[in-house]
């Protein structure tokens, strides 16, 4: 299977693609160790995404960064691809309403204080290594969402995803 029937057949599962969906190359700037860029549209919405050979397929709705963050070496001393390009990529991989951020004024989709998100990639002792980034989600240029990502794992560890939205305060009154 080429990587491209393979990216075509993930978004037929995940995003209900119809089998004609017309799949392109993505910028190589985004691209990493042993995977292609790919990118399409379903249903009038930019998907993006990688996918090797071998059938991988990454994309942001599955959430399975750890293959890149593998295959980037990010958990070796020192890392194949440096937090700041790592997440350069997962973040162009959400799409063109999205942006990294790493300060938030105070005011901005009711935050009361200003917060500061920088990429952050750090190693505990066990030799589990995180990334720390945030993204700004905006529709018609404002600012709708502020999500901020935390991957760790690492050798022998499959990475795992932690999401929080931090602005606006989310709803969480169907909790109770």
């Amino acid at each position: 299977m080429s990587a491209v029937d393979a990216f075509r057949e993930q978004l037929r599962q995940v995003h209900g693609a119809g089998p004609d969906v017309e799949v392109r190359p993505g910028p190589p700037a985004m691209a990493v160790p042993g995977f292609v860029t790919l990118e399409a549209t379903v249903h009038g919405a930019p998907v993006r995404g990688w996918a090797r050979d071998d059938g991988a397929v990454v994309l942001f709705l599955r959430q399975n960064f750890g293959l890149l963050l593998d295959a980037a070496r990010f958990a070796d001393e020192p890392p194949g691809l440096s937090a700041r390009e790592l997440t350069e990529r997962l973040v162009w991989s959400h799409g063109p309403a999205y942006e990294l951020v790493e300060s938030v004024p105070a005011g901005e989709l009711g935050l009361e204080h200003a917060i500061a998100t920088p990429v952050a990639r750090r190693r505990s002792g066990d030799g589990t290594v995180e990334l720390r980034f945030t993204v700004r989600e905006r529709e018609d240029g404002a600012p709708v969402t502020i999500m901020h990502y935390r991957l760790r794992g690492g050798p022998g560890a499959p990475f795992k995803v932690d999401l929080w939205q931090l602005a606006p305060e989310p709803d969480t009154s169907w909790d109770e």
